[in-house]
């Protein structure tokens, strides 16, 4: 850590001259070391800057940044060694990701003061659909009341706009939270009576600045709990995205959005009721179909398949209720056949087998019956059953 870094000596400073004093070609790119830092490097689980180095007219693109001494600028074209540049650095970025790392500071220290627990993992821009979400693992046992409870702390503490300090190499009067031991020079970060941690990153003035601190989920971890959340726009750009699925369920469904949950549930009560009116009307029409099907040693036999699980009971069911030796029972889904094909009497598998060698077929099972789908159409299909000796109802 560079006590003398720019961003630590004037965090509002995007834009500064540099020399550049090596270049190194990567695999990736180039390595630069700059005769300034200003870009700040990935640590802390804060990740780096971004931004632009200028040479002349040229602009090139600063795609990570390194701790080192000087730190390694990484960037997609080479530079001149001893070439003065001007550098310009993400100010939209680095307010972010100020802001969640502020943010994050804020809720550990609440969870710290109310529960004692540490954090001991923490992460930022987690990979996924939400921009900025933050992952932070606590040692101790939350629930999601307990997130709501330390979220509406936190959001208290933005709306005090307390000061957030930077004390470098404090005196041993001053407690801080750590998780490590720390040598060289320590540079802790203040937040009124919330909380006093040493830390790396970046910060915004006041907790005002934050904006709006959001949970979004949690769930058990190893012997702790993990949680992620949203701070300022992307907190509430995330509120708003949700809010709108909501507006759109609930106007769908008729019902005021506060209501919408509830319409759902009784939606989804009704989906459950007819579902299961289907599946025993599909059992009532295979047990008329099956006194129908005369003596015979191969059949097959289509049914309209509500569910996966359609096909195989009523292969089932023509096995042991019908004269037939050996049943073949498909449905249309989309652009394959799914099927089973069964015996009470029978090895199917070596007639699956021959099947394998005529059509595209995934699938496998016992003796008795054998599933899959076959990447074929329904009039391909018959005629590749009736090639083989099946009769049927088409």
């Amino acid at each position: 850590m560079n006590k003398e870094a720019l961003y630590y000596i004037n965090p509002d400073c995007f834009s500064l001259s540099a020399e550049v004093l090596s270049c190194t070609q990567t695999k990736d790119g180039y390595v630069l070391t700059l005769s300034e830092d200003g870009f700040y490097p990935e640590g802390g689980g804060q990740p780096s800057d971004r931004g632009f180095i200028y040479l002349g007219e040229e602009k090139i693109q600063v795609f990570d940044v390194q701790e080192g001494n000087p730190n390694t600028v990484f960037v997609s074209k080479p530079m001149p060694v001893g070439a003065q540049v001007q550098c310009e650095i993400d100010k939209k970025r680095r307010f972010r990701l100020s802001q969640n790392h502020s943010g994050e500071h804020i809720v550990s220290g609440l969870i710290h003061q109310q529960f004692g627990y540490e954090n001991v993992g923490f992460h930022m821009e987690s990979k996924g659909e939400v921009q900025g979400l933050m992952t932070i693992d606590f040692n101790g046992k939350l629930t999601w009341q307990d997130c709501l409870d330390i979220e509406a702390k936190a959001n208290e503490v933005i709306w005090q706009d307390l000061p957030i300090e930077i004390i470098w190499n404090p005196d041993e009067s001053i407690a801080y939270r750590s998780k490590k031991a720390l040598a060289g020079d320590i540079r802790l970060v203040k937040i009124g009576n919330v909380d006093c941690c040493a830390c790396c990153g970046t910060h915004v003035h006041t907790t005002g600045q934050i904006g709006l601190i959001q949970f979004c989920s949690c769930q058990p971890h190893r012997s702790g709990t993990r949680c992620t959340l949203l701070c300022g726009m992307d907190a509430l750009k995330d509120s708003r995205k949700k809010a709108d699925v909501l507006l759109a369920m609930s106007q769908a469904l008729s019902v005021h959005s506060y209501k919408g949950f509830t319409a759902l549930q009784k939606l989804q009560a009704e989906s459950l009721q007819k579902t299961h009116r289907i599946a025993q009307l599909e059992e009532e029409l295979i047990a008329c179909k099956a006194q129908s099907i005369p003596a015979c040693t191969y059949w097959f036999e289509w049914v309209e398949a509500s569910q996966k699980s359609s096909v195989r009971k009523a292969c089932d069911y023509l096995m042991h209720h019908s004269q037939v030796q050996i049943v073949f029972v498909g449905a249309c889904k989309e652009k394959e056949i799914q099927f089973a094909l069964g015996s009470a009497e029978k090895d199917v598998r070596p007639l699956f087998e021959i099947l394998k060698t005529k059509a595209n077929i995934r699938g496998g099972g016992q003796k008795e019956m054998v599933q899959g789908s076959i990447q074929i159409d329904k009039a391909a299909c018959i005629q590749l059953l009736e090639e083989l000796g099946f009769h049927g109802n088409e």
